[in-house]
């Protein structure tokens, strides 16, 4: 029965190859539109159709029929065209919208997947995705954003999968009320802090990465989202993290999440633990409300505080003052002593010419 299975799915691929490459359909704006069938796999993700290899695991596989509109590198400046209504799939990669103004993809309701990577995107409207009730993959990887605002995501109740690695977020965008998200990717950002209930409503959010930011301490949110997904990945290695007493929840639980990269978990400060792995510190040594913490080591292993180095400044500031007074002084004294010698001279001369006259 399963090799049955197999062959049956095997010969629906080779169906599926030939149906995508006999139905291209005329395109607008030099794009490229076709109609094809996609298998994907059990977990959502988009796969080869000419890769039979899931057969052989047992994953199941299911067919979708896509419209795609491929206007990928188009020099597109200007609003979202609309090419075809009932598209499925839509590429706009590599163009230039700098903004994404209300109702952009609201003829789009049918579009499952929107790509819109590195289109130096600055901002993005509230209501730019209205409408969009089907979307199901986003993704906003290498744009310039900075922030988005609360509710964009509203109406995406099918959103599973939001991808905005290499911006320039330095907090977590707001994520209500994304209840079906499994995967977020915010690699390569400016995050410094995670506020404590930033997942809470992502209650099947699985797959987090947070790789390459100006994360210092874990968040309790993560640690939460951890405890809830045992088997969920999330990558925050290459981060500036502070091992103090913050960092014992997170050693506590980690033991139980090995899908976590924490080969690439580091510390940066303080500076006695710097450069070494969370995992090999002893926990008497993660401590918490230590007083002048290094701030700067010098080749020489002496380190300096930042009230040393203010000390160190007004010492320097009080010497140059008592090195001024002192060279004024000696100035205002030869100034004084060359005066004195002239007044001498000058009565000097006067008696001898009283003397010439008596004579």
């Amino acid at each position: 029965m399963k090799f049955q299975l197999f062959i049956l799915l095997t010969a629906s691929v080779v169906l599926v190859t030939s149906r995508e490459a006999s139905k291209p359909i005329p395109c607008d704006y030099g794009c490229r539109c076709a109609d094809y069938f996609w298998v994907y796999d059990d977990e959502g993700e988009s796969d080869d159709p000419t890769n039979s290899s899931k057969c052989d695991t047992g994953s199941s596989l299911s067919q979708f029929h896509i419209i795609e509109v491929d206007c990928r590198s188009r020099n597109m400046k200007d609003d979202i065209p609309l090419l075809l209504k009932n598209t499925t799939r839509l590429m706009l990669a590599h163009n230039s919208f700098k903004t994404i103004p209300a109702d952009s993809f609201r003829e789009y309701t049918n579009v499952a997947e929107l790509d819109l990577t590195y289109c130096g995107i600055q901002k993005i409207h509230v209501n730019a995705f209205r409408g969009m009730r089907s979307i199901s993959v986003l993704s906003l990887t290498g744009n310039e954003l900075v922030s988005l605002p609360d509710g964009v995501f509203t109406g995406l109740t099918r959103l599973f999968a939001l991808y905005m690695d290499y911006n320039h977020f330095t907090k977590l965008p707001p994520l209500k009320p994304l209840e079906h998200l499994s995967t977020l990717r915010l690699n390569e950002n400016r995050l410094e802090t995670v506020s404590a209930d930033a997942f809470a409503d992502s209650v099947r959010l699985s797959r987090l990465g947070l790789y390459n930011n100006k994360l210092t301490t874990f968040p309790s949110s993560m640690a939460r989202l951890l405890e809830r997904n045992p088997s969920g990945l999330v990558t925050i290695g290459n981060n500036p993290w502070t091992c103090d007493c913050r960092m014992l929840e997170l050693k506590k639980i980690w033991p139980d999440h090995p899908r976590v990269l924490f080969d690439s978990f580091y510390c940066a400060t303080p500076y006695d633990l710097e450069g070494q792995n969370l995992w090999h510190i002893d926990e008497s040594k993660l401590l918490c409300n230590v007083t002048n913490m290094p701030q700067k080591k010098e080749q020489n292993g002496h380190s300096f505080t930042t009230a040393t180095m203010v000390g160190a400044v007004i010492g320097a500031a009080v010497l140059v003052a008592i090195l001024t007074s002192v060279v004024w002084l000696i100035i205002c004294r030869v100034k004084s002593k060359n005066r004195y010698s002239g007044d001498v001279i000058n009565h000097n001369s006067f008696v001898q010419l009283e003397n010439k006259d008596d004579v």
